[in-house]
């Protein structure tokens, strides 16, 4: 998942194969072919950069994968962790970092054991569009300076404030409660001109 995540692009990932056993020779042949021949192998929804040094993007990943694959024996959720604990745990490898840690959470809360996690509801980690989202939404200024606690401390009193009044039947929980303020920032960015949404929305496509 933390390939699925990093790559973003559902026609890199078909070219890798299942990424299991991780192969580090043949994630670089394929993504040096597929390059070569003008084809993309990242999607641009995220910024992966290589954290300053100077190598291929490609040869980053493979060298972020490596210790993930060598520890993944310490690394599997294990019955009892909360996706908090367990977000700790992938947030300490290099090049990971809180937000993308969070979204490799998001991915693995719906098989076990994580699916029984006590905060399955509650748990989020912000990034910087759900910070300006949250600062849109509650009338501060876009920059204002969150620190994680307040952050995730407004983000579960506006979940309640949401879920009271939506009335879904399935709550929202925490972390698409984050990925709406996300979303919610790039509407605002566009709507007010203070910036450019990377791509068009297609509402025909399929």
């Amino acid at each position: 998942m933390v390939l699925a995540r990093l790559l973003n692009l559902p026609d890199s990932l078909q070219a890798v194969g299942v990424p299991l056993p991780w192969n580090r020779r043949h994630f670089l042949e394929v993504m040096v072919a597929r390059k070569r021949a003008g084809q993309r192998n990242f999607n641009s929804a995220y910024i992966v950069s290589t954290c300053g040094r100077v190598c291929p993007k490609e040869v980053y990943v493979a060298d972020l994968l490596d210790p993930l694959w060598r520890d993944r024996a310490s690394l599997r959720p294990r019955a009892g962790d909360t996706l908090n604990s367990w977000h700790m745990t992938l947030a300490q490898f290099h090049g990971l970092g809180s937000f993308l840690a969070a979204q490799v959470v998001a991915d693995m809360k719906y098989v076990l054991p994580l699916n029984g996690a006590s905060d399955w509801h509650t748990f989020a980690a912000s990034g910087p569009g759900s910070r300006r989202g949250l600062s849109r939404g509650l009338g501060q200024r876009v920059d204002l300076p969150w620190t994680e606690d307040a952050w995730r401390l407004e983000l579960a009193r506006l979940r309640e404030w949401l879920n009271n009044r939506l009335r879904w039947d399935e709550l929202l929980h925490a972390q698409d409660a984050q990925n709406c303020l996300c979303e919610f920032d790039k509407y605002e960015r566009t709507r007010l001109g203070e910036g450019r949404p990377k791509r068009r929305f297609d509402g025909g496509a399929e």
